[in-house]
């Protein structure tokens, strides 16, 4: 049963007529009958002829017509300065009008009428139109005339509207009421003097400031939830409630608005009034009753009590476009340079005794991503076609998981409280679930009504609780007037000047330092199944491997500047010592429509050796031609598993066993071969290479020229000569074909790419390794070989996963040396890989080493007894915790016993793929987990030998292989600005105009986990790369190419042997040696 106090807040509260009420004593949820008063009513609408009056205030004074709600003695006048007859007027609002039943729009059309003046300062001129408003008004006989005027024009001409209203149009037999639109001012100062400026002519009990949002449907829900509801009261404050966030998204851009918001900006435009009265509701003490007055006394005690917000309390931002929409700068009306911002995230504070401490998160943000609503939380939610706009809260013990209400206000209306659950069966899995209202669902048969209609009928009632009353608007501004100050350079920060907002990507959750900022007060955004912001475990661990893997905007444009010298350094060559070695390809050429013939691509890698071929025709892309027998598939490749133990072998038997599958694919003696050899070398020729070093765990003898002293003579260089060695092996079997071509799998990728699309300017792989190469001016590369001409452009393969190298191979970077930012889990994972110094920029974007940083993090979590405190037994000896190679065999009995099936992105090959047990599958497993109760992750855990997480445990594990993840694709996008700004082909603020470059992707990182990569949400790895992207002021197009290397090979076979068919020479292997030898003692 309910207490005496809870049947009190379940109960309407009485409520009492305010001033000018027509309906004393009537509850203002129930409404009002307006139709039942034998008064003449009228509407002067002021700027008729503008967007706001046809789109907004016309179609919701039919929507009462339509429903009834306005009296028969009706009267709408528009009035405004452009010449209309009544008949022109009616038309022009004929198209915003929307019904299907046309007698009712005419008779509604037949209400209005159109006058227009010289100005809205003109006294004669509306003293007419008021004049004949008075006539129809008295028509029928001397009845009380009630006057609306609703003033839908800029804040600049209220000041002459209410002078004219007031000395010509004010009816004396009934009352008068004014409706005024936001903005309500720019900031303290010029809402005050608004005010004044209004006070003059009309009295509070007249003037009806509109928010538009204070009419949505379930913003009028919020104190029935609130006060009808016992349940809640009770635990609807500080000592059960740890978070409340607000936050609005809007999925497009300003477009048309520009020149209003440029002036404006998104804290004034939302944040101050939607958002804040949001906030005022949600926070607000129980009201003595429900009429106007008492409502908005408890909104202002609540927002005078808000802390002003801080400057270091709040993250502004501004989005960056892509190939489908404008960078805020370039839409039409936005001033150059333009710093004013269409994102921000605040942090406030209600110093009262019922929310001391509890942090308010509001966040708004145009062009945000269009996101699912289905398992959002209270922090984010938008729908593919509208804005959204969510109030939530979290009320839990701090060391279990949150309960959370969340109330969506738009789109679709509704409300869920996330509860845990266990899930059926005979385990004790623990899922979050949800309580779910949807109006639609629960109301189908119930329209709501639009926000302009519900508040202008209130208008009509003289109900002023939905309407902003001036002390109330006195008391927001307060809270974000010196902010706005701040960050525009206003009073008092002359001298600092305009704060400019940080880059976000159009379509993304906005900037990087929100999601920091919100961590700093103990929050992380949650990417599993509820999506929303929950709060952080306690740890000190736990919080610095939060902070040190966040790269902010600021840390990225640092990195691309380092990139770009090591870059400049590597073009140079000689004793300009650089990690990014910028090896020219001699690759100058692509496809001309003039080669022919059949070339085989073959492609060696970190884990198999591929063979295809391709016949070119003149002015035609290259056809890919079958292939059958032993080792081929249905797509015409032959594959074959590269044995650990070849990795190891003797560079003779490697070679020999390329031969031999070459000759099981079918290569014949005149055959012409593009060598795709990924690793990083030397080459003197578009067919000659040398190894530099190994990589890959490869560590074949007799190959790399780092086993040779540095004054080694030709011979000894000619010997491991690559392509030289692979016609070799393959003559001992008989087979003559020749080695046209030998490039990388990068180079193959970019060539695959510019054989379909001529703006692909960057071919990129994601794989095992990593590597990139690009187009470069010949100009720009000052150690081009001697006889080389310096016209024109040539393909520069960049060997960038040695960026951030150290020069000692056996030791981590440190000092001088260490160009990228390692955190204490990278260090620990370099250390456990083979030459903890070398490639290191790969180590921490790769597919082979992603899942290891992230198990070298959780491995230090669990030392400093952070995560699996609860089954710490079996964690210890699992294959996630015990250290790599130790305990392999005891942590694979360990989850055999506990019955633990690896999940299915645990394929075989992961263990070839992947440095350690956590693979990067199951990594991003565990990113993308969406499952009811985390199954997914729980079944990673499982695999490794860990049966019984618990809840905290799985969230952790979550947000650290995310957090790991995103942190890579950042670099990545980092290093890609970092090329594309060095050609020039970007289109930065500051960058010429061109086409959008085409990066040509390929790899397994893509290829093997290709849902995650190509996830529409802003959750994905391709979205994260492009996020980092459009903050650094670069736009390109991510192109995935699979299978791209070989078939870039045999592109560029092609492209060789149409050179040797036009005069060119190929290069022996004695003249490649000679030059190997130059090239190295210079």
């Amino acid at each position: 049963m309910l207490s005496a106090t809870a049947r009190h807040l379940a109960a309407p509260f009485p409520a009492r007529p305010g001033p000018g009420s027509m309906a004393a004593g009537r509850n203002p949820f129930q409404g009002g009958d307006v139709m039942s008063s034998k008064d003449s009513f009228s509407i002067v609408v002021f700027g008729a002829s503008g967007d706001l009056a046809k789109k907004k205030t016309y179609p919701a004074i039919f929507e009462l017509f339509s429903q009834g709600l306005l009296p028969s003695r009706m009267r709408i006048m528009g009035y405004a300065r452009s010449s209309k007859t009544d008949e022109d007027f009616r038309e022009s609002l004929r198209v915003y009008i929307k019904s299907s039943d046309s007698a009712r729009v005419e008779a509604f059309l037949a209400m209005c009428y159109y006058r227009n003046g010289s100005g809205y300062d003109d006294e004669e001129g509306f003293a007419t139109a008021i004049a004949e408003m008075h006539e129809l008004e008295q028509a029928d006989g001397p009845v009380a005339a009630n006057r609306v005027f609703y003033l839908a024009l800029p804040p600049t001409v209220f000041s002459k509207a209410g002078a004219v209203i007031k000395a010509k149009g004010m009816s004396e037999s009934g009352w008068n009421r004014v409706v005024v639109e936001k903005p309500f001012g720019k900031d303290s100062a010029s809402s005050a003097k608004l005010s004044a400026t209004l006070a003059k002519h009309f009295t509070e009990d007249q003037i009806y400031r509109i928010d538009h949002y204070l009419g949505k449907e379930m913003v009028q829900n919020l104190m029935v939830m609130r006060f009808g509801n016992a349940v809640f009261e009770p635990i609807w404050n500080r000592h059960y409630v740890k978070m409340v966030t607000i936050t609005f998204k809007e999925p497009f851009g300003i477009a048309s608005r520009a020149g209003y918001f440029d002036q404006y900006g998104i804290i004034r435009d939302i944040m101050q009034n939607h958002l804040t009265q949001v906030m005022s509701i949600v926070a607000m003490e129980p009201p003595v009753s429900l009429s106007a007055e008492d409502v908005r006394d408890e909104k202002v005690k609540v927002l005078r009590s808000v802390v002003p917000v801080r400057e270091e309390d709040t993250v502004t931002g501004q989005y960056r476009g892509d190939s489908d929409h404008n960078a805020y700068l370039e839409e039409e009306g936005v001033p150059e340079g333009s710093t004013t911002p269409t994102f921000a995230t605040t942090v406030v504070f209600i110093q009262n005794q019922r929310w001391n401490g509890v942090p308010s998160f509001s966040s708004a943000v145009a062009g945000a991503g269009a996101c699912s609503v289905a398992s959002t939380g209270g922090a984010h939610s938008v729908d593919d076609d509208g804005r959204g706009f969510d109030g939530g809260w979290h009320c839990a013990a701090a060391s279990g998981p949150s309960n959370e209400l969340v109330i969506r206000i738009q789109p679709e209306a509704a409300v869920y409280l996330k509860v845990m659950s266990k899930m059926p069966g005979l385990d004790n899995v623990i899922s979050s679930s949800e309580l779910n209202l949807s109006f639609d669902d629960r109301f189908p048969l119930r329209k709501s009504p639009e926000a302009y209609a519900r508040l202008i009928l209130d208008v009509m009632r003289g109900d002023q609780s939905q309407f902003v009353r001036s002390d109330e608007l006195a008391a927001a501004w307060a809270i974000f007037t010196p902010l706005l100050h701040r960050l525009e350079g206003g009073p008092g920060y002359e001298a600092l000047g305009p704060k400019a907002p940080v880059l976000y990507r159009f379509g993304s959750r906005g900037p990087v330092e929100a999601d920091l900022l919100l961590n700093g007060y103990g929050f992380t955004y949650d990417r599993s199944y509820a999506r929303s912001w929950r709060r952080q475990m306690e740890g000190p661990t736990m919080r610095e491997f939060r902070s040190a893997f966040k790269l902010p905007t600021s840390e990225l444009e640092a990195l691309v500047s380092t990139f770009q010298r090591e870059m400049i350094k590597g073009l140079a060559g000689g004793s300009q010592k650089s990690t990014i070695a910028q090896i020219y390809t001699h690759l100058d050429d692509s496809l001309t429509g003039r080669e022919t013939g059949d070339f085989w691509g073959l492609d060696i890698g970190g884990t198999n050796l591929r063979l295809v071929r391709y016949r070119v025709e003149p002015g035609a892309s290259p056809v890919r031609t079958p292939l059958r027998g032993p080792g081929c598939d249905e797509e015409w490749v032959f594959k074959a598993a590269i044995p650990p133990e070849i990795k190891k072998a003797p560079g003779a038997e490697l070679f020999a066993w390329m031969a031999e599958c070459c000759q099981t694919a079918g290569v014949k003696s005149a055959d012409s071969i593009g060598f795709c050899f990924s690793f990083p070398y030397l080459q003197t020729a578009l067919n000659r290479g040398f190894l530099l070093y190994w990589t890959k765990e490869f560590s074949n003898s007799g190959v790399g020229l780092d086993e040779l002293p540095a004054g080694a003579d030709e011979d000894a260089v000619a010997a491991r000569e690559v392509s030289g060695s692979l016609e070799n092996a393959l003559s001992k079997l008989g087979i003559g074909a020749s080695v046209s071509a030998i490039i990388n799998d990068t180079v193959g990728t970019l060539m695959s790419g510019l054989s379909t699309d001529r703006d692909t300017k960057v071919g990129l792989i994601l794989g095992t390794g990593t590597n990139a190469c690009y187009v470069e001016r010949k100009a720009a590369i000052p150690k081009l070989p001697a006889g080389v001409p310096a016209e024109g452009d040539a393909v520069v393969c960049m060997e960038w996963g040695a960026f951030g190298s150290s020069s000692d191979v056996s030791k981590v970077p440190t000092g001088a040396e260490r160009l990228l930012p390692l955190t204490e889990s990278d260090a620990a994972m370099l250390l456990e890989t083979d030459k903890a110094g070398r490639q290191v920029f790969e180590k921490l974007i790769s597919g082979k080493y992603l899942g290891a940083i992230a198990r070298t993090a959780l491995v230090q979590l669990f030392n400093a007894g952070e995560i699996f405190s609860e089954c710490r037994e079996a964690a210890e000896k699992s294959a996630l915790i015990a250290p790599v190679g130790k305990a392999a065999t005891a942590s694979a009995a360990a989850a055999a016993s506990a019955d633990c099936p690896a999940p299915a992105e645990c394929a075989k090959g992961d263990e070839e793929d992947s440095h350690g047990p956590l693979s990067t599958r199951m990594l991003f497993a565990c990113v993308k987990d969406e499952s009811s109760a985390s199954m997914a992750t729980r079944d990673v855990l499982r695999s490794l030998g860990i049966p019984s997480a618990s809840e905290d445990d799985i969230y952790l594990v979550q947000e650290v292989c995310t957090t790991v993840a995103q942190r890579a694709a950042r670099l990545v996008g980092m290093a890609l600005a970092a090329v594309l700004r060095h050609t020039g082909h970007h289109d930065g603020v500051a960058g010429r105009p061109c086409k959008t470059p085409v990066v040509a992707i390929d790899g397994s990182l893509f290829s093997k986990n290709h849902d995650f990569w190509v996830s529409a949400g802003p959750e994905g790895f391709k979205s994260w790369v492009l996020e980092a992207l459009y903050e650094l002021g670069v736009r390109a197009e991510l192109s995935p190419i699979e299978n791209a290397s070989f078939e870039g090979a045999a592109v560029v076979a092609a492209i060789a042997a149409r050179r040797i068919a036009e005069g060119a020479t190929k290069q022996s292997v004695a003249e490649a040696a000679a030059e190997c030898v130059r090239q190295r003692s210079a």
